[in-house]
């Protein structure tokens, strides 16, 4: 550990270094590049990655659930969604929050799951992004690629 470096710098550190969380916060990170910079080769980026670590199969559910994620946090969400490059070390708060939804569905924690979904959509359209971010979540599931639970005072914070 660096000796400027905080104890939540190094879970954050742990976590990204997770297949099941690298897998998904840079396939987000990627859909919104391509999106933004409206560049084919990330979408590229993100089917190759989820079709190395899922299959065809199940990658091609994912990326409809990503698409479906995406899609929904645009139209609900708060405020304009923040992302971070693919090759950072960090999450910012979003990334964190649509970490805990995928996180809390992989592991059946429903505190989780609607709290994170909560600060990223209104009360009305909470539901619906719970929905479309279980479309991604269940195929990263199947494939094994099961995010590790975020502390929930890590959570709290955000």
């Amino acid at each position: 550990m660096r000796a400027n470096s905080s104890p939540d710098e190094c879970l954050t550190a742990r976590y990204l270094e997770h297949e099941g969380s690298a897998l998904a916060v840079n396939g987000y990170r990627n859909w919104l590049l391509g999106l933004v910079e409206r560049d084919e080769a990330r979408f590229r980026d993100v089917w190759q990655s989820h079709n190395r670590a899922l299959g065809a199969g199940l990658s091609r559910l994912a990326m409809d659930g990503l698409n479906a994620l995406v899609s929904e946090l645009e139209i609900c969400s708060r405020c304009p969604l923040r992302f971070l490059k693919p090759t950072s070390g960090n999450l910012c708060r979003d990334e964190g929050l649509i970490l805990g939804v995928i996180a809390g569905i992989h592991n059946g924690d429903e505190e989780t799951v609607w709290r994170c979904a909560s600060k990223l959509a209104s009360p009305k359209m909470t539901g619906l992004l719970i929905g479309a971010t279980g479309q991604y979540a269940l195929p990263l599931k199947a494939g094994g690629k099961t995010l590790m639970p975020i502390p929930k005072d890590i959570l709290v914070a955000l």
